[in-house]
């Protein structure tokens, strides 16, 4: 199969045909997405695999070739944006180089009943605010790097509602919604630990900022992110620690 490129969306491909008296077929095929990357793998002539499905709908290729580079205009230097995936809402916040906090806000994603699409369309509107957000600052995004053991203990303590919400899958495709589309505007992602952000954020920032928990555990992400050190004080993750202790099942 050689594919080349006619105009706009618009693609030749001609396949080579084996015990036929015509030895060629030509195809006009168009592609819905993924333009950009295409008309560069053409340009820089790398490898492509096609395939042809036929089912109910008629006959579809799918192609696959190696995402483009893109350059990296995000810089830690200038700060970071903090993300921190809640029930029914994203908390963000705004770091600059000394790891102050510049600005916070909630984005909200109700995914609660919806079909795999359209949750999957409604973590793309979000992750388009926060990529744009970052787009704009030129900071990387700070995420949680997710643990599915320390996940799934976190869970334990939520309602079953919330358990649904924030499940360990459904963290996942949001993530890599983030790292997907941050790639594509050439931002950096950093993936940082999340351990006792939303207590670290209620114990030293919610108070002195005017942050709720979210947003605060948001700020703790994006710091952490920078490099910078949070911890809690000792006399809190000694309660904690006991706490855990006395729950008689594995954390």
């Amino acid at each position: 199969c050689v594919m080349t490129h006619l105009s706009g969306n618009r693609f030749s491909l001609q396949l080579r045909l084996n015990g036929a008296p015509k030895r060629h077929i030509t195809l006009d095929v168009a592609f819905a997405y993924g333009l950009d990357h295409l008309v560069a793998a053409l340009k820089n002539k790398q490898a492509m695999s096609y395939r042809f499905l036929c089912d109910d709908k008629g006959w579809r290729v799918f192609l696959s070739t190696a995402i483009m580079r893109i350059p990296t205009f995000s810089d830690v230097r200038l700060g970071a944006i903090g993300v921190d995936l809640n029930d029914g809402f994203v908390s963000v916040s705004e770091t600059d180089r000394f790891g102050d906090i510049i600005a916070s806000q909630d984005i909200p994603v109700f995914t609660a009943g919806l079909s795999k699409s359209a949750t999957q369309t409604a973590n793309s509107i979000a992750v388009k605010d926060i990529v744009a957000i970052a787009r704009d600052r030129n900071k990387p995004i700070s995420i949680e790097y997710l643990d599915f053991a320390k996940k799934k203990a976190q869970l334990s303590y939520a309602s079953p509602r919330c358990q649904r919400r924030l499940s360990a899958f459904a963290y996942t495709r949001f993530a890599q919604t983030v790292g997907a589309r941050a790639y594509d505007s050439g931002i950096e992602v950093v993936e940082v630990s999340a351990a006792y952000s939303s207590k670290i954020g209620a114990q030293k920032y919610a108070g002195r900022y005017g942050l709720s928990i979210h947003r605060a555990a948001a700020f703790v992400i994006a710091r952490r992110g920078q490099g910078f050190p949070d911890r809690l004080r000792p006399s809190s993750r000694k309660r904690f620690a006991t706490t855990c202790k006395d729950r008689r099942e594995a954390v």
